[in-house]
């Protein structure tokens, strides 16, 4: 954690913790919240169902992201995380707006936060 080239990676880390930490826990009551119709518990279980898409993001995110962050070098990675970031904003920005619930959109938009 001391040497020079971690403390450039440390916001890296430091964000990929605190957006599954927070953000995740706000996206199931926003994709609850585009289905219209059905029980709390049918859209819970619904929302639930598109959250499958951090986890698949996560997974390929740290095999891919780790061997890119290898031939990238920190300072092109972490443009890169900032890319990224910009797209999932994008999608969460895009499925706010349209508003319905739509599994592979939001199954995507959630991938995106993983990766």
């Amino acid at each position: 954690m001391r040497s020079k080239r971690f403390l450039k990676f440390l916001p890296v880390v430091l964000w990929s913790s605190f957006s599954i930490a927070i953000y995740a826990a706000q996206f199931i009551p926003l994709i609850a919240s585009s289905i219209k119709i059905g029980t709390a518990e049918e859209k819970s279980a619904k929302a639930c169902a598109a959250m499958v898409g951090i986890g698949l993001g996560e997974i390929f995110g740290s095999l891919g992201n780790g061997w890119l962050h290898d031939k990238m070098g920190t300072k092109r990675f972490a443009l890169y995380n900032i890319v990224i970031l910009l797209i999932a904003f994008g999608l969460l920005i895009a499925y706010t707006a349209y508003d319905t619930y739509n599994l592979p959109f939001a199954g995507l938009m959630t991938f995106v936060w993983g990766f």
